[in-house]
């Protein structure tokens, strides 16, 4: 360890009038080798340096060490060291045994000082500590006795600065939970294909209305997926809808008949086979109608929603609606909202082939449905913690398993990570796992909550967790290190 040096002058002063000063500068030097907070104990080791002190033979004097804040209002004085010159140690010797004499009973050492001869002292301080001692000198109080125990005077040395270091930074670390490796990865994505149909017809008219929009966005979707080196397309399920205009019954077939189109499409645009692809029929498509309605800012669409959600009788519900404001409305509705309602939803199920940790990557941002949890979890963590591509797979990994409870609670984790502690307290709050009560203290500990974070380490530390283990210890270093 590297030791400080500090040189205390040592000045002898005789304060008879007429008489010359014996002066000890330079003479006596200390070496500090420690200074440290223990235990909530203050700890010194230091030497005190004889080997070019020349005493007197009648002076004795003593060496006091004394802690004292920077401000001078708080100081603490330790068992003084007493030197004596050769003479003087025979006279308080002899004073001793005939019991005419004692040395103060606090007294570190007591030292004969072998003039011209190697000779030091090792002097320890194990005081309580307290918070001014963080940054305080040590100082040296000198006080000299000549003949006839003379009291020569007292000086105080300028010491040197002692610097505790600030309080210990824990370094905690958090559990994750590892997501379970998906043996097959089935997926299924849902699409709607709004094709423009004429009233009570079903075939497809590329050419008609918004029809060639649509269907490019249909031809590029089919295409990604049958063109995807990561998927096996197990099966494409298509479902016709009408309007809730005309005839239930009719209305039915119509929906039956565009699914059948459409499928045909499919298979003679994409060249797919016919076994790959089923159709369903669900006729008018009320849901569908409720949704634009409830999604609109008409002023008149609470009228409708209470038709829709109060008539269970299709046909008097289409009679109310068609006298609403004497058929305005409805006649709005023919015009704006029932197109979209003559349409087909195609449902894509395909199997995704396992990705190592560049694919994932690469699709993490793209094509994020095509990983598994398991693999997002990899991804994160080939990212640094607490960076913003760390936080942002967690993040997609919730958002696309909502429902997960793994994925959750990583996502939690993350927050800590990142520095936000409000959501993860709440929301593991009846967590039954360590990890979460591990998590849980490091949060509570961020956010002040000292005892409570102590409560959860110890929880979590009592199953074994190797990180709950860990931050228990960085724990009880920073609590050792504090101020109390």
């Amino acid at each position: 360890m590297k030791k400080n040096i500090l040189i205390i002058t040592l000045v002898a002063l005789i304060i008879q009038p007429g008489i010359a000063k014996k002066i000890y500068k330079g003479e006596v030097s200390v070496e500090v080798s420690t200074y440290a907070k223990q235990n909530n104990k203050v700890i010194v080791n230091a030497d005190i340096i004889l080997d070019k002190l020349k005493v007197a033979a009648n002076d004795m004097f003593t060496i006091t060490p004394v802690i004292r804040s920077l401000d001078g209002t708080d100081q603490m004085e330790f068992e003084p060291l007493i030197i004596n010159g050769s003479t003087r140690n025979k006279v308080n010797q002899r004073a001793i045994g005939f019991g005419n004499y004692s040395y103060p009973e606090n007294t570190a050492g007591i030292v004969k000082r072998n003039n011209g001869k190697s000779q030091q002292f090792s002097y320890s301080i194990d005081a309580d500590y307290s918070s001014w001692m963080r940054s305080s000198e040590l100082v040296f109080i000198e006080s000299v006795t000549g003949c006839n125990c003379a009291d020569k005077g007292n000086i105080t040395h300028p010491g040197q600065k002692l610097e505790l270091p600030p309080p210990y930074t824990p370094q905690f670390e958090l559990a994750y939970l590892i997501p379970a490796v998906e043996a097959v990865k089935h997926r299924a994505d849902s699409y709607s294909a709004s094709l423009d149909y004429a009233i009570s017809k079903s075939d497809i008219d590329r050419n008609f209305k918004n029809n060639d929009a649509v269907l490019k966005e249909v031809d590029r979707i089919i295409s990604e997926i049958k063109n995807d080196p990561n998927i096996v397309l197990d099966k494409i399920v298509v479902t016709g809808y009408a309007s809730p205009d005309g005839d239930a019954a009719y209305n039915m077939l119509l929906s039956e008949k565009r699914a059948n189109t459409f499928m045909a499409y499919l298979i003679n645009k994409h060249n797919l086979p016919q076994n790959l692809i089923t159709t369903n029929w669900k006729g008018e498509d009320w849901q569908g109608l409720r949704t634009l309605i409830s999604q609109s800012d008409y002023s008149y669409r609470n009228d409708i929603l209470q038709i829709i959600d109060n008539t269970n009788d299709i046909n008097k519900r289409k009679a109310a609606l068609k006298n609403l404001r004497s058929g305005a409305i409805y006649r709005n509705l023919l015009e704006t909202d029932f197109p979209g309602l003559r349409r087909n939803s195609y449902d894509i199920f395909y199997t995704v082939r396992g990705l190592d940790i560049n694919q994932s990557k690469a699709l993490i941002n793209v094509k994020p449905q095509q990983l598994s949890l398991n693999e997002m979890f990899m991804v994160a963590n080939s990212y640094e913690k607490g960076s913003k591509e760390f936080k942002e797979t967690f993040n997609i990994a919730v958002r696309l398993y909502p429902e997960d409870a793994v994925a959750l609670f990583n996502s939690l984790t993350s927050d800590i990570e990142t520095g936000s502690f409000d959501n993860p307290i709440t929301g593991l709050q009846h967590t039954d796992k360590p990890e979460g009560w591990n998590n849980m203290a490091v949060a509570l500990f961020h956010k002040g909550d000292y005892q409570s974070a102590l409560h959860y380490f110890e929880k979590a530390s009592q199953t074994g967790l190797r990180e709950a283990l860990d931050n228990l210890s960085q724990y009880k270093l920073w609590l050792e290190s504090k101020d109390n």
